[in-house]
This record gives C-alpha cells, structure tokens and sequence, in this order.
C-alpha cells in the first residue's frame, strides 16, 4: 500500500533497517497482524550471538567445577598431611639397637600389630639401656624386614630366598604371624620340629617378662 513507504521510512529511523526489512516483509492485509504491530524476527548474527553466550557460560560453569573439585582435593591432602604431622609429633619416637644395626621409628609403627613382643617391649617395665634405646639380640639386617612388615602392612622388598629361614624364625619370635605367613609364600617352610621349636619360642617369650 501507498503508506508503507513512510512507515519504512519511520522505522529506519527508529529502529535500524534489519528491523524494518522483518517489518515490511510482515505487515500487509494478508499477514494477519494488526496495523503498526511491532514484528521481532531472529536474525543470524543474533543466533550466534546467543550461541557464542550459551558455549561461554557453559564454558564458565565447567571451569568453576573443576577449580570447586581442585579446591577440595587440595583441602583434602592438606588435612591429611596436618594429621599426619600431628599423628608423628604425636607418636613417641623410638631408637633400637637389634644386632650391630641401629633403626629408627615410632611407637606406633611398632604397635601397628596386636600382640607382638614389642608391646611388651614398650611397657614401662620393660629395661632400657641406660642411653634410652632398646637393645635385642637379633639379627638386624632380618629386623629390616620386620620393620618394613610393620611400617607398611607387608613385604615390598625381595627377600634373599636364603634368608628366608631366618626371617620366618623372627616373624615367629617377634609374634608376627602375617609376616610369617608373607615369608611362607615365598619359599616353603621347613617340615617337622623345627617350626615347632620356634612356635614355643614365641610363646615363652609372650608368657615370660622381659627385663
């Protein structure tokens, strides 16, 4: 129609030539809207607008869940590190002369078993050497063994095949079946008294007080 023109004109001026190009298109007696009804169309440059918008927000939000999940790990090893510094400050050191070797290690680590002899070795009864340590005549190199057996729950170094039966002997006089049991599956245990000799040997060492 003749008035189309000024309304072109209008809208130009007012609300930019996308617009009144959607308008136009719009408006006549077979569009079925009212005359002078405002017409708002999506044009491409506002899709990708709003796609650019959506990928940065989904972007964002990624990102602020993975820093929230680092923060957490993060928080997580700190406290158990403070625990375990305050568990080592904690647990009483302890020094042992076993043999002609000297280790040491904690209260806790020695503990770490039920009814072993260092339970009754860490009894207030128990002698010490006038410099504080606790001596045991043992062999100190298999003592590496046991102490790595009660510091870490099992055996992670190789074990001489030779060495075995003097390790499974201090597993048994230390009371440690597990460790015994460890040393078991690398090389069968010897049959008869032997073995037997040992198991009384644990026993009276936990029936007997040691000084």
């Amino acid at each position: 129609p003749f008035w189309l023109k000024y309304v072109v004109a209008f809208g130009q001026g007012v609300f930019g030539p996308h617009y009144v190009m959607a308008a136009s298109s719009s408006w006549g007696p077979n569009s079925g809207r009212l005359r002078g009804e405002r017409v708002v169309e999506t044009t491409p440059l506002a899709q990708f607008s709003d796609q650019l918008k959506d990928l940065l927000c989904n972007t964002i939000e990624k990102q602020t869940r993975e820093l929230d999940e680092r923060e957490r790990a993060i928080a997580e090893r700190e406290q158990k590190f403070e625990e375990y510094l305050r568990h080592q400050h904690s647990s009483r050191k302890v020094v042992m002369r076993v043999g002609q070797e000297v280790f040491w290690t904690t209260s806790d680590v020695l503990l770490s078993q039920p009814d072993t002899y260092f339970h009754g070795m860490l009894n207030p009864e128990f002698k010490q050497e006038e410099d504080g340590t606790y001596f045991i005549a043992r062999d100190g190199h298999s003592f590496g063994y046991v102490l790595e057996y009660l510091t870490y729950g099992e055996l992670h170094s190789a074990v001489d095949v030779a060495h075995c039966g003097k390790l499974r002997a201090d597993a048994d006089f230390y009371g440690l079946p597990g460790l015994r049991e460890a040393v078991d599956r690398l090389t069968p245990p010897p049959s008869g008294p032997p073995q037997a000799m040992w198991q009384s040997t644990m026993q009276a060492s936990h029936n007997s007080p040691i000084k």
